[in-house]
């Protein structure tokens, strides 16, 4: 069995979970809490860390069965397969949900194309390649792991050094 991404019509990710779970598959839906403010009230309301993504793990044969859930839009691919997530990928996306320390490292300026680890933040320990700097404050960091581009304050980032990146 193995972790795969499904993403999902917006705002349907907790009832995409459910249905697969009844399914019999696990699923994993990172979740933070927000103060939501209506014209009569403020709630803590329970929000997806990753919108509009569910994790599955479930035997790739079986893959299809996923598209019963209604709510499903695709199976996020990479490079024309089913994008694998694995285990650790998975336990690091449940620290960062209930991590909330802060850790400002580097104030230092970085390039577009630099090797890349946020520090600080709901995405600490994720890699990535610098895409674009914004604001001068704002950087846009491409990880291909998570198939997203994210925008980070350069402070909540710090440069991988060229020894410490590993190829595959």
């Amino acid at each position: 069995m193995k972790w795969i991404a499904l993403y999902t019509r917006a705002r349907h990710e907790f009832s995409v979970a459910r249905q697969i779970q009844k399914m019999g598959y696990e699923t994993y839906v990172p979740k933070q809490t927000e103060l939501h403010q209506w014209s009569d009230r403020k709630r803590y309301v329970e929000v997806p860390l990753i919108p509009s993504y569910v994790f599955i793990k479930i035997p790739l044969k079986f893959y299809y069965k996923a598209y019963d859930a209604h709510g499903i839009v695709r199976i996020v691919m990479f490079n024309g397969r089913i994008a694998i997530i694995s285990d650790e990928e998975i336990d690091m996306l449940k620290k960062v949900e209930k991590c909330n320390e802060v850790k400002l490292v580097s104030t230092r300026e970085f390039e577009d194309g630099n090797e890349v680890e946020i520090v600080d933040g709901k995405f600490i320990g994720y890699r990535g390649r610098v895409l674009n700097i914004r604001n001068g404050n704002e950087v846009g960091i491409i990880v291909e792991e998570l198939g997203m581009t994210l925008i980070v304050n350069k402070e909540k980032i710090k440069q991988v050094q060229k020894q410490e990146l590993i190829e595959v």
